[in-house]
């Protein structure tokens, strides 16, 4: 097996060989990403950048930014999240079937009137053709009335959930104005909006802040609450990205995915499962020349009216693109902000093409500039990457038809378990 795996990262590493012809070779990045097609087909808006909490972590409050969310006032009128969806719909390529609208802060339910007025244009655009869209609502959950979940859920909205896990570990950092730590609310809210509206998509997001959490007993929490869509994210700073996820931190979380999916049970788990996605789908080891769709086929549009490449630049003046009057950023400008993998630091490494290089803000806060990487989280990414090749082949070889049923049937659904949701720490074992 361990053969197996040295042999598909060979293949990384020689398809990268045979592509630049050598470290020394000179690499101009406009000739590079100008091959490439740039056609938005997802728009990330945030309708509201303020937010009624303070994590401490939130990197919309970094001194770095111009406007922090704290500082911010108003909302995205309502005429303006109309012509951006327009924009969305008249300018996408026809070859895209699948449009995307995404829902970020702050927090977007601050302004419930004005989502929902967004979303049902967005349902009535999708109406008239050729395209669908599937519209994702990130939340902190603690605004979340009966009356806005029971419309978001005709409006066919899917939920991201934002909790670090049971109550010691998430009031630690996820806290309102006033202190006071916020899990009550948002778990009260979470075991309601599963119990009453049965979304067969349950995604969480989380940040890790504190490297001594177990990730199989974070994961095992999760899927227990009833999540199938479980994303774990380090936090960074503008030292470095991060110290909170490390190699054991992947080994344990790796072992645990393995055993749910030997089990016939079908989650998906990051970042193992959408490594699995591309190796299945794409049939080779290419799978990835940037690292993400942000300014590619993406870009995010503030509460203002700014246009920026990525939702995380929300706040920083420098990296306004366009207006929303304007209608999107050209082409030229898209490229300008991207560089492929094969032109960055990165064009030596036999994951490159996996990983699609590190993301540009991340890389750019932490001081490694905009098209740089941090050289100790690689070595953490190319470990998971290690880890998912592994997997891949071991499932692929040994359990076959659970790969299959993971990669295209639906996601299993987990039944909340009300004692969980009781559960204040880890120190209180798992029923």
């Amino acid at each position: 097996m361990e053969e197996k795996v040295h042999i598909q990262e060979g293949l990384y590493y020689h398809s990268n060989a045979c592509a630049i012809g050598g470290s020394d070779e000179k690499f101009t990045p406009a000739e590079l990403t100008s091959e490439y097609h740039y056609s938005i087909n997802q728009l990330n808006i945030g309708s509201v950048y303020t937010c009624n909490m303070r994590c401490k972590y939130c990197y919309n409050e970094k001194d770095y930014k111009d406007l922090k969310g704290s500082e911010s006032r108003g909302k995205l009128a309502d005429n303006l999240s109309r012509k951006a969806i327009n924009d969305l719909f008249d300018n996408a390529d026809p070859t895209d079937k699948t449009l995307f609208l995404f829902f970020a802060g702050g927090e977007v339910t601050i302004d419930q009137k004005g989502l929902l007025n967004a979303i049902r244009h967005a349902r009535k655009r999708e109406s008239m053709g050729p395209f669908t869209v599937r519209i994702t609502v990130y939340t902190n959950g603690t605004l979340l009335t009966d009356d806005l979940m029971r419309e978001l859920t005709r409006l066919r909205v899917n939920l991201v959930f934002s909790l670090d896990g049971p109550p010691a570990i998430h009031d630690k950092n996820r806290i309102f104005h006033n202190g006071d730590g916020t899990s009550e609310v948002i778990l009260n809210n979470i075991y309601r909006y599963f119990e009453q509206y049965s979304p067969t998509i349950r995604q969480v997001r989380c940040v890790v802040s504190d490297p001594s959490v177990r990730s199989d007993k974070l994961h095992e929490y999760f899927f227990r609450l009833g999540f199938n869509n479980i994303e774990c994210q380090p936090s960074f700073s503008e030292i470095s990205i991060s110290s909170s996820l490390t190699n054991t931190y992947f080994d344990s979380l790796s072992n645990w995915y393995m055993d749910k999916i030997r089990q016939g049970i079908y989650i998906n788990v990051a970042p193992f499962y959408s490594v699995f996605q591309k190796l299945a789908s794409e049939g080779n080891v290419i799978t990835s020349h940037f690292p993400c769709s942000n300014g590619r086929y993406a870009i995010g549009l503030d509460n203002a009216g700014n246009y920026y490449s990525c939702h995380h630049y929300f706040g920083e003046t420098e990296k306004i693109i366009g207006r929303v009057e304007s209608g999107f950023p050209g082409e030229l400008i898209m490229q300008n902000l991207n560089r492929d993998v094969d032109s960055r630091v990165c064009r030596n490494c036999w994951a490159k093409y996996l990983c699609g290089g590190e993301c540009y803000q991340r890389a750019e806060v932490s001081g490694k500039g905009y098209f740089g990487v941090d050289s100790k989280w690689c070595d953490i990414k190319k470990h998971y990457f290690h880890l998912a090749l592994k997997n891949f082949v071991e499932l692929a070889a040994e359990h076959r038809d659970n790969l299959i049923a993971l990669l295209n049937k639906g996601m299993t659904i987990p039944k909340c378990d009300p004692k969980i949701y009781k559960l204040a720490s880890f120190g209180e074992q798992l029923p």
